[in-house]
């Protein structure tokens, strides 16, 4: 029985250990593509001077390219430690509110408090990590 749990617990973590490094490729082999985008995207700005419509879908576009980049960015951490930092929590939820408004059917409207209306509350987190939960249970909520 003790052999047994042994090497079922050893298999765990050679499985555990496998997923991980695949996580980190994944991430590594995201950023050659994310940077020629970055270039593409950086081409089009160019070539749309004067073009405010356009100019503001590229910028959305830039946005959702960094949240890519943020993809990327978790998938080569998983496994570390977090890095918190002393962040406003409600200017936090507010970057969250406003990335989510502009990709959200014009009908769905968040109701989160106004940073400016609040006094500041400062709470130890990892402000990429902390954005992809928000997000997930706003689209979840959707």
């Amino acid at each position: 029985l003790l052999g047994y749990m042994g090497f079922s617990a050893a298999r765990r973590a050679e499985e555990n250990q496998v997923w991980l490094g695949m996580a980190k490729e994944t991430a590594h082999q995201l950023g050659t593509p994310i940077t020629a985008i970055l270039g593409w995207l950086e081409a089009l700005k160019a070539t749309n001077e004067g073009h405010e419509q356009n100019l503001e879908m590229l910028h959305e576009l830039g946005n959702d390219i960094t949240r890519l980049e943020l993809v990327a960015d978790r998938f080569s951490k998983i496994g570390s430690q977090p890095e918190l930092q002393p962040i406003n929590l409600y200017d936090q939820l507010e970057r969250c509110r406003e990335y989510m408004q502009r990709r959200s059917p014009r009908k769905i409207t968040f109701d989160f408090p106004v940073p400016s209306e609040q006094t500041p509350l400062m709470v130890n987190i990892n402000p990429h990590l902390f954005d992809w939960v928000i997000e997930n249970l706003l689209r979840n909520a959707i």
